[in-house]
């Protein structure tokens, strides 16, 4: 599915080139990034079952922070406002190019409904889930 993430960041580089393609890599994959880093703290939380298959070993079972709409909205706009209040000296569309990397960062929701079984919270645990499974 990491391809996904990346074909979403490689089109959001045509719309808009001064972005560097690192800056969107990073966009469109910030909610793996932050759940690697919840799930080390304990804030989020995986299980591991046994399959033959080894891609299908971890259920996961609770991530709302990092992998929720609510939370791909707000981590879509902390990078946003990340991204407009670095320093830059071409401030030609700045803002658009900040808009830009906050949609990568909430791509990634949108693609996790079309791949992942039921992964797709709108809040949090208690929340309606969504997923097409066409992974």
């Amino acid at each position: 599915m990491f391809l996904g993430h990346y074909g979403a960041a490689l089109a959001l580089k045509r719309v808009e080139p001064k972005i560097s393609l690192g800056t969107l890599f990073i966009a469109a994959q910030l909610a793996d990034l932050l759940w690697g880093i919840f799930l080390l703290l304990g804030w989020e939380h995986v299980r591991i079952l046994p399959d033959d298959n080894p891609l299908l070993t971890l259920q996961f079972y609770d991530y709302p922070i990092s992998h929720s709409l609510v939370g791909a909205l707000g981590w879509g706009l902390a990078a946003a406002a990340l991204y407009y209040s670095w320093p830059t000296r071409d401030t030609t569309r700045h803002w658009q190019a900040a808009a830009l990397v906050g949609a990568a960062v909430v791509s990634h929701w949108f693609l996790d409904v079309v791949v992942h079984v039921a992964g797709g919270w709108l809040a949090g645990n208690d929340a309606l889930r969504l997923g097409l499974g066409l992974w």
